[in-house]
């Protein structure tokens, strides 16, 4: 994976600035993320589907360290 690529993932988890990643780690943003989602009102398929998404963002981005992250943010 790009680095163009895990800032898109970032961005998608709300994620835009180095300065977000040192006041709180990439799980708070996924977190607040999904409960914003998990509350909006909107299909229930899309949601399930958005939510999975977020998941995986998660888990795609947590292969690589936190040092690595904010090195290109």
């Amino acid at each position: 994976m790009n680095v163009k690529e895990i800032k898109d993932l970032l961005k998608l988890l709300g994620i835009t600035s180095k300065d977000q990643l040192n006041e709180k780690d990439i799980n708070y943003w996924w977190r607040k993320r999904y409960v914003y989602l998990k509350h909006e009102n909107y299909p229930l398929d899309e949601k399930n589907k958005d939510l999975r998404m977020l998941n995986n963002i998660k888990d795609e981005i947590s292969k690589y360290s936190l040092s690595f992250i904010k090195s290109f943010l």
